[in-house]
């Protein structure tokens, strides 16, 4: 449910204070957590309290204490914590204490043990923003770790969403979240589907107070293609109405009443000087196609920037001119796409500044809350056959691919007229391609020969930048990975990149195998998918707890040329095999030509989201695929 807050709540007569929500028993007896909140457990939250006060347009207090016992080492990265601020924000009051398995206090964090650093360093040149970091350096399982600290906000863009359970396995027993605010401020919230509703309540002081609350919740078990764990669990999202930082001041009240306060940061920031205009408009002169101008432009921008983090300015919002990163040849995602605008501009050729939220998993944002809810900035040129999209930041990224990073979700584009809601370019599995040839030459005692040619497309290519960026050492490390395959050893290896729209790498392989293939008697047996066999089935058929997941579409095809010793014949080959359903389909055969076998395969998994209840049906597909992927062609002695 949306709400929008307002003065129409009941007056309550009388209420506890608000500090009530601190006396929290600060038992923490591991004995006393309940059997139900230790079932697929790592953590279990004790109890968490938050409280944001909303003071005005501009100015806000968080008071936070929560304490969390971790139960084994899977759950020793969530005793950390980590608390970002910057030059609007302030942290104080920060204290850490440790109890142990019997709730008895070992130790408080002193304050030499507290850090403060750079959020960003080693990537920044300009820095207002700043982590804090808590290790307690605890192993002795079970133990529990208390936190309290307070966030003093000067300078609001978006206020804390309640996500109570952080991660997958994860339990709760307590957790309460609470907002208050004046009469005369509006905001906005959002309960997704698994929250508990609001209670809301109008002070004797003319303040509102909204609270929510969760108690003994289980931890759920991350299960094979599943969606991210605020997907599954309570979480409430709020965003002011209309908020203030510095002297800005911006509206929520629709996407485009964001993306207008988004525009007026960027105004006067296309202002490049006349010389780098002349050397752009020289550029392009050289071609007429308005696609091949923009590619020339790109170039420009990839062979003359480099990347770097400048968190400065409205809270990391207010993107550098194009003039600065002219001159000093760096910037972060709005500056360089700040930059790019301005080279289109000199060219006369119309681009759009567009916020995404970036991240291989693809999450979306809440189309039903405008509000700063983005952490990236691309480039959109409209036009009329097709949208390019534009990644400014990568100095290696392929003209006009965007990859799994900021591919096929929702953005904000920034119009003159304000913000305008699109979607990014999504890549179909003929895009997600890997296509691999394999010619194999198998000899009398069972040990082979091959050359192994793989082609990785789309998303398959982003999997494979790892390996292209490492050094020799590493690359082949990698690769050996990636094929995992008993008896495998890489005599040579090569790749080509190819940076088309849909880019992709040519990888050759010179390899031979120790028992490639195994001998009884007179007869030879031949496994017929050499590098590219699945071996692992989703999960047990345990009941399933959320909908299947598959993020992208892809295709993989499989040729496998195999040269069998001329004192050997062919004697059984298997079946063809041939799976079609709503997860995609699988087929797979063997030709003979002569002394010859020729096996080829292709799998296509389709992207979306599938009911819990065909879970089964899932496993099934993939146990099928397993079994055909190890099947085995058998030779005999003449």
């Amino acid at each position: 449910m949306k709400a929008f807050i307002n003065n129409t709540t009941a007056l309550v007569l009388f209420l506890l204070p608000l500090s009530h929500i601190f006396a929290a028993d600060t038992t923490y007896k591991v004995n006393q957590i309940p059997e139900d909140l230790l079932i697929n457990a790592k953590a279990v939250i004790r109890n968490s309290h938050i409280e944001f006060e909303i003071k005005s347009r501009s100015r806000a207090i968080k008071t936070v204490k929560y304490a969390i016992t971790i139960l084994n080492k899977n759950g020793i990265r969530n005793s950390i914590l980590e608390k970002y601020y910057d030059k609007f924000s302030r942290i104080s009051n920060l204290k850490a204490v440790v109890y142990d398995e019997e709730g008895e206090k070992i130790k408080r964090v002193p304050n030499e043990d507290i850090h403060d650093f750079s959020a960003i360093s080693g990537f920044s040149v300009y820095e207002d923003s700043r982590v804090k970091l808590i290790d307690p350096k605890y192993l002795e399982y079970p133990f529990t770790v208390e936190y309290s600290y307070t966030i003093t906000y000067n300078g609001i863009i978006n206020y804390p969403d309640w996500i109570p359970v952080m991660d997958y396995g994860i339990s709760i027993e307590k957790s309460t979240f609470s907002v208050l605010a004046p009469s005369d401020i509006v905001f906005q919230y959002l309960e997704n589907e698994h929250a508990p509703k609001a209670n809301n309540t109008l002070l004797e002081d003319n303040n509102k107070l909204f609270e929510w609350s969760l108690e003994n919740y289980p931890a759920i078990r991350k299960e094979y293609y599943s969606k991210p764990i605020q997907s599954l669990t309570p979480v409430v999202y709020i965003a002011p109405t209309i908020f203030k930082i510095s002297s800005q001041v911006g509206y929520n009240t629709s996407w485009k009443d964001f993306g207008s306060f988004v525009e007026q940061l960027n105004q006067g920031k296309i202002n490049l000087n006349e010389v780098t205009k002349q050397k752009i408009r020289g550029i392009t002169s050289k071609v007429s196609d308005t696609l091949d101008k923009i590619r020339e432009i790109y170039s420009y921008l990839q062979n003359n920037t480099r990347y770097a983090s400048i968190q400065a300015g409205l809270g990391g919002w207010e993107p550098f001119d194009a003039e600065t990163v002219d001159k000093t040849k760096y910037g972060d995602c709005k500056a360089l796409s700040m930059y790019m605008l301005a080279l289109l501009d000199a060219a006369n050729i119309k681009g759009y500044y567009t916020l995404v939220k970036a991240g291989k998993n693809k999450e979306e944002i809440i189309e039903q809350l405008p509000s700063s809810q983005f952490n990236h900035v691309i480039v959109c040129i409209p036009s009329k056959n097709d949208t390019l999209w534009l990644e400014c930041t990568n100095q290696n990224i392929p003209f006009g691919y965007l990859g799994t990073f900021t591919d096929d979700r929702y953005a904000l584009l920034i119009a003159d007229t304000g913000g305008i809601m699109v979607r990014t370019k999504s890549y179909s599995k003929d895009d997600n391609q890997q296509i691999r040839t394999v010619k194999i030459r198998l000899d009398n005692w069972g040990d082979a020969n091959a050359d192994i040619n793989t082609a990785y497309k789309g998303s398959f290519y982003d999997d494979y930048l790892p390996i292209l960026r490492d050094d020799y050492k590493g690359k082949e490390q990698k690769i050996y990975k990636k094929l995992y395959s008993t008896g495998l050893n890489i005599n040579s290896f090569s790749h080509e990149e190819v940076k088309n729209s849909i880019p992709f790498v040519l990888e050759k392989l010179d390899v031979s195998f120790s028992d490639y293939g195994v001998i009884m008697g007179n007869r030879y047996l031949v496994r017929l998918n050499p590098v590219n066999a699945a071996k692992n089935i989703p999960s047990l058929r345990t009941e399933r707890t959320s909908d299947i997941y598959i993020r992208r579409p892809f295709t993989e095809i499989d040729t496998v040329f195999f040269e069998i010793p001329s004192d050997y014949r062919i004697y059984k080959t298997p079946d063809d095999v041939s799976i079609v359903n709503e997860f995609g389909s699988y087929y797979s055969k063997v030709d003979v030509n002569g002394l010859n076998l020729i096996y080829t395969r292709r799998l296509e998994i389709n992207a979306g989201e599938f009911p819990k209840d065909v879970y089964d049906a899932f496993v099934d597909f993939y146990e099928q695929i397993v079994k055909a992927d190890n099947s085995k062609a058998v030779l005999i002695k003449k």
